[in-house]
């Protein structure tokens, strides 16, 4: 048995990480449905939306590992997710705290043209009718793979049309051309106007360098890229065991990736309008539970009433 360090906050507060964590992520849902209230639809078109619709996703995962963790009995799930979880948020970070528009539009851009490239390549062969299923059904998923297809399509030339239209292609062509047509292009670590790439190949960060834009100790990219033993099903998944060894540190990273997206929201919203949407929820959250208590408390006072006698 290896020495599980506490975190002496909790310890002097009464808390743990995992009603930290709970608190928190109350605190990022609060603030990030807010947010969407305004939102009729995702559409490629509007990059905050897409944003939005992938922090919704984020704060998903979040939910089930929080879940995992409560129950105790999953580690190798809870690893994992929170590998997941800093995969999301480190994409989220790179694309979108970034003061330059311009960078921040063509790496948006980049990165739908690679998801969608992704999807039509895998739409790209329907396979043919072989009496397996029904005719019906058949032509059914026909119509609906060849529908995704044209999608993707759509998605990929309306991407290729704007970047064609981007700032970048008149500062550095040559670099621009490379990045483009680069698988993951939108992990580049560069652009500039004097930028060279005599070899066509373009220098990309790698996930465990993506991981610094969430923590820039070395010892947190470190533990999170080893993370990915757990998501690949790799020998050290026998060394985990649902003990609170392993799940109480994986639950302190959970608190620091949740904060971390909740800073993010803050740079890219504005600090004090996010803090006053956490601020209302908050508060609209406290007097639902009064109000759940008074009614749960008044039920109990009229079932424990006697009865009158008959006259």
């Amino acid at each position: 048995m290896s020495v599980n360090i506490k975190v002496k906050e909790f310890e002097e507060t009464g808390n743990t990480p995992v009603t930290v964590l709970s608190k928190i992520l109350l605190q990022a849902n609060f603030a990030t449905s807010r947010l969407q209230e305004n939102n009729e639809g995702i559409s490629i078109l509007k990059p905050y939306e897409v944003f939005l619709d992938l922090s919704s996703k984020l704060l998903g995962v979040a939910e089930t590992f929080l879940d995992i963790i409560t129950t105790g009995k999953d580690p190798v799930s809870a690893y994992s997710l929170m590998r997941v979880i800093a995969d999301y948020l480190c994409s989220l970070v790179l694309i979108y705290e970034n003061n330059n528009v311009d960078e921040r539009s063509f790496r948006y851009l980049l990165y739908i043209l690679d998801s969608q490239k992704l999807r039509f390549k895998n739409l790209k062969v329907i396979p043919e009718y072989d009496g397996r299923i029904g005719r019906q059904e058949y032509d059914a998923l026909y119509k609906q793979m060849t529908d995704a297809r044209d999608n993707a399509n759509e998605a990929i030339q309306f991407c290729i049309s704007q970047l064609n239209k981007h700032p970048y292609m008149t500062i550095n062509e040559r670099l621009f051309q490379d990045i483009v047509k680069t698988t993951g292009g939108w992990k580049y670590k560069e652009f500039s106007s004097n930028a060279t790439n005599r070899t066509g190949r373009v220098s990309l960060y790698s996930w465990r360098e993506l991981y610094s834009f969430l923590d820039d100790r070395e010892t947190i990219s470190s533990f999170v890229s080893f993370c990915s033993q757990y998501v690949h099903g790799l020998g050290n998944a026998l060394l985990l065991t649902s003990d609170e060894e392993f799940m109480y540190p994986i639950t302190c990273f959970g608190i620091m990736l949740v904060g971390r997206y909740i800073r993010l929201i803050k740079n890219i919203y504005g600090e004090e309008y996010v803090s006053g949407l956490i601020d209302e929820g908050c508060q609209e959250y406290v007097n639902a539970v009064i109000s759940a208590f008074k009614h749960l408390n008044e039920m109990n006072m009229s079932n424990n009433e006697e009865p009158k006698a008959e006259q």
